[in-house]
Parts: C-alpha cells; sequence; structure tokens
C-alpha cells in the first residue's frame, strides 16, 4: 500500500489516499469516491465527478503526461512510466512522499488542462 494523492484542478481540491492498495483497480477506488449514484463532494458544484465521466493522468520525473486507464493497477503505471532503452531515467514522480494523480472530467476541462500543461513544458 502506498500513499496517493489525487489532485482536481479544475476545482484546485485535492484527496490524500493514505493506503492505495497496489492491486486494485483506479476504477476500484473512484467508485468509492465518485459512486454513479450518491452523495457527491460539496465542492462538486454541478454534479459531473462521477466515475464513468472521469480520466486521470500521472506526471512523470521527466515531466511525460501518461493517461492513466481506470481498469489499471497501480503496478502497471509503473511500469508504463519507465524511461525506454537508451532514454534518460524516469518514473512516476513522488512529492511529499506521495505519488500524484490528476482527475479531471472528460471532455473540455480535460482538453483544456492537457493543452496548459504542454504550453507550460513548452510542447
Amino acid at each position: 500500500m502506498l500513499p496517493v494523492f489525487f489532485l482536481y484542478p479544475q476545482y484546485a481540491i485535492s484527496d490524500v489516499i493514505p493506503e492505495f492498495i497496489e492491486d486494485v483497480t483506479f476504477e476500484m477506488h473512484l467508485e468509492r469516491m465518485f459512486p454513479p449514484k450518491g452523495e457527491r463532494p460539496t465542492w462538486d458544484v454541478d454534479g459531473s465527478y462521477v466515475v464513468d465521466n472521469l480520466v486521470l493522468y500521472a506526471i512523470t520525473h521527466r515531466k511525460r503526461l501518461l493517461k492513466v486507464g481506470k481498469k489499471n493497477l497501480l503496478r502497471h503505471i509503473f511500469k508504463a512510466s519507465r524511461a525506454k532503452s537508451g532514454e534518460p531515467k524516469d518514473g512516476l514522480e513522488v512529492k511529499d512522499g506521495c505519488l500524484t494523480f490528476v482527475v479531471l472530467t472528460k471532455g473540455a476541462v480535460e482538453y483544456a488542462w492537457v493543452e496548459e500543461f504542454k504550453k507550460q513544458r513548452g510542447w
């Protein structure tokens, strides 16, 4: 189990999952936090944070942006974040002892955030 930080940039809000279970899909974690029916967080003013309407991203040490499939396990993302042979070292970025994942709603919010990320990185 590892601590994981979920960042919701649309609302400048975050959650810490102190014990993210490595063998449980991201979808299962998100379903508990954002069920299709049930209480929503008070900050989700338009009710758009529902598991089926969410996308996740991870940022690596080299500032690569990885789209995280909800069916993935944490170990899959560790593997995907590694550098390819002959490239500089890479991997998931750890901040304040936590792995960080960005959670966004699909569509306009996602596209705007990705474009801003690319612009900030000079892509």
